[in-house]
């Protein structure tokens, strides 16, 4: 694209110097024009002073033959100035019309000039009218010469009668004479007639001199005068040939114009069409690349998407690979302690058969059961931590299965967007088939297209390579997809076939359950057994003391029957009590079997009253401590005592009165399991 800017451009100053050019010719047509016209007005005034000279002359009627000879040289060498001003104006026009045309075709080729050309056509054209109305006013001028021609031989034809006349009285004087001359034949002797006659001669030879010079000068002026007729006949036949002309050249200017001016319209309207057609072409081109980097980019991510894929299924392969050799290991693992427990409950039923000497016995059996006990709970937590991780591939599953299904439909999509893109190539190549048959059609314009044309040809080209491209890495895809599907449905085999072992180690594990359930039902209602034994004893022991309390499976003794207020250091009637209820315990403790794993909880609580130099808190959990740390000295195991202090968030009694802040003041102790 960058580089169809560069070109528009460079064809843009192409332009613009073309431009100058035509600008620089038209100031110099121009500057010819003003010459012309400066040149004319200069004839006009020479023939305004010849017509000045002229009427003159006549007026005076005393024009010389080579006065006249003179004026009818000035009046040639102004014709023969004027022919060639106009032929040279004719030139001029010519060079004009040519220019205009060639003006014209340059606004053809070059469609950023098309205003300024138009303008200067316009400027022309009033040019040429502003010279036709001065060639009028020649005419007009011209006319007026002609009129006082007419005037001058109307003076001359005055000029003539006059002299006719003169004859006329010349005549008569002559017929008078020759009457006077018969009358003084009869009297000759009459001297004052005589003198008379003389006189009459001398006058007619004057008179006939001035005849004779008068029809010199008549014939002279006749002779003036048809050569100015005939000149002023040329003037008026160059006069309208010129005005014939100039209406010519107006016209052609104006029509010359006008279609200039038309087709710079029309070229301009289908240049300006094109450049549309040219830029909306561009804009889809554009977005067609941009749609092929997007396809390419989605192309690139279920690319990296198969592979992905690809690596989660070898990683799925493997696993459930390492989940079939541990679930068989377990199988046969738990098989074996099966058989072992089996082993073991006939031994222990035969022992326990076999009477007291067997207690040793017993015990040992009793102890390696419970050891096996707790290796299948270990392998039963095992194998739950299996079976998440099954129902983890098997959710790894689904979710491969749903990505294959986006990678299918998104391979459908890429295929329905690449016939789209196809079909919009085939649209583009129409309309670019078009658009190269317009741009035939203008050539000169059709230049400038060409490059764009051709960088629209590049374009098409590289986008129909990139969608080939394309259309080869989707039937990739469709292979990898085709072959990550056969991936898949064999995983999902070896996850059904792993599902089928995985139900069957379930019903055994369900079994085992089932059978540590009862057992642990068992060892709860033993525990009970030996806390209901424990409470009982531990009754009789304390005696019947009202502040002592049992509560569900709790024993409770009163902050106050242990410790002084505020104080977690035991009492000695404390000590006393508590002495007690440790030699319950270990008598009791006796009796309750190994595999029932008891425990002996002590809770300190408080009441919700603050005390000073610490919290109540702090304070229960000493006093909890201070009673396991004493029942330890007593002989009570260190394993089998827990100490926990709650302060006052767990009160029995929630009043605010001195009797529920002394009943929420307590020691809990309770025989549970671990």
């Amino acid at each position: 694209m960058e580089s169809d800017r560069e070109a528009l451009r460079g064809q843009i100053g192409e332009l613009r110097t073309d431009r100058q050019g035509l600008l620089v010719k038209l100031d110099t047509l121009e500057k010819d024009r003003r010459s012309l016209l400066l040149r004319i007005a200069s004839l006009e005034e020479d023939a305004d002073r010849v017509a000045l000279q002229l009427a003159e002359a006549l007026k005076a009627g005393k024009a010389s033959d080579a006065r006249v000879a003179g004026l009818g040289e000035r009046v040639e060498s102004l014709t023969g100035a004027k022919a060639s001003l106009e032929t040279r104006l004719a030139e001029r026009e010519a060079e004009n019309r040519r220019l205009a045309m060639q003006l014209a075709d340059e606004i053809v080729a070059r469609r950023q000039s098309e205003t300024a050309a138009s303008s200067d056509a316009a400027k022309a054209a009033l040019r040429q009218e502003d010279l036709t109305a001065r060639i009028a006013r020649l005419e007009a001028d011209n006319a007026g010469l002609r009129q006082r021609l007419a005037d001058t031989l109307a003076a001359h034809e005055s000029e003539t009668a006059r002299g006719a006349a003169l004859s006329a009285d010349i005549e008569k004087l002559r017929a008078r004479l020759a009457a006077r001359q018969q009358g003084d034949e009869a009297a000759s002797d009459d001297a004052q007639t005589a003198d008379r006659l003389k006189a009459l001669t001398g006058r007619i030879a004057q008179l006939e001199a001035a005849n004779a010079d008068l029809r010199r000068q008549l014939a002279g002026v006749v002779a003036s005068r048809e050569d100015v007729e005939k000149r002023a006949q040329e003037l008026a036949r160059i006069g309208k040939e010129a005005r014939e002309r100039a209406q010519a050249l107006e016209s052609a200017g104006k029509q010359a114009a006008e279609a200039a001016a038309a087709k710079a319209a029309a070229q301009a309207a289908e240049s300006q069409e094109l450049r549309f057609r040219l830029a909306a072409i561009t804009r889809r081109l554009a977005a067609i690349v941009e749609e092929n980097k997007r396809l390419a980019a989605q192309l690139d991510d279920a690319l990296a998407a198969r592979e992905a894929l690809s690596n989660e299924a070898d990683e799925l392969g493997r696993v459930r690979a390492g989940l079939d050799e541990r679930i068989k290991a377990l199988v046969k693992q738990i098989a074996q302690l099966d058989e072992e427990n089996k082993r073991l409950v006939r031994q222990l039923e035969e022992e326990r058969q076999g009477g007291a000497e067997a207690e040793a016995r017993v015990a040992d059996l009793t102890e390696r059961q419970a050891a096996l006990e707790r290796t299948r709970a270990e392998l039963s937590r095992e194998l739950s931590k299996l079976r998440d991780r099954n129902a983890q591939l098997r959710a790894n599953l689904v979710a491969a299965l749903r990505d294959r299904g986006s990678l299918g439909r998104t391979a459908a999509t890429l295929h329905e967007q690449q016939a789209d893109l196809i079909a919009r190539l085939d649209a583009v190549e129409k309309e670019r088939e078009q658009l190269r048959k317009r741009l035939a059609a203008a050539q000169k314009e059709g230049r400038g297209l060409g490059a764009q044309l051709g960088a629209a040809d590049r374009q098409i080209a590289q986008m129909r390579s990139a969608s080939a491209a394309q259309a080869r890495q989707v039937l990739l895809l469709s292979q990898q997809l085709i072959a990550l599907r056969r991936q898949l449905l064999s995983i999902q085999e070896a996850l059904e076939t792993s599902e089928a072992q995985g139900k069957q180690q379930q019903l055994k594990i369900s079994d085992l359950d089932r059978r540590l359930k009862a057992a642990l039902v068992r060892e709860v209602n033993e525990l009970k057994q030996y806390r209901s034994e424990f409470f009982g004893e531990l009754r009789k022991t304390i005696g019947a003391r009202e502040d002592v309390k049992i509560v569900g499976d709790r024993f409770v003794f009163p902050s106050s029957v242990l410790f002084a207020t505020n104080r977690w250091n035991l009492q000695e009637g404390g000590r006393v009590e508590l002495r007690k209820l440790a030699a319950t315990l270990k008598e009791l403790a006796k009796g309750i079997p190994d595999d029932i794993d008891w425990i002996l909880r002590v809770d300190g609580h408080t009441d919700a009253r603050p005390i000073r130099g610490g919290s109540n808190l702090e304070l229960s959990a000493r006093r909890a401590i201070a009673v396991v740390t004493f029942l330890i000295g007593e002989g009570i195991p260190a394993g089998r005592l827990l100490a926990a202090g709650f302060g006052p968030h767990h009160p029995i009694d929630p009043g605010r009165t001195a009797e529920a802040y002394q009943r929420n003041r307590r020691i809990e102790i309770r025989l549970t399991q671990r």
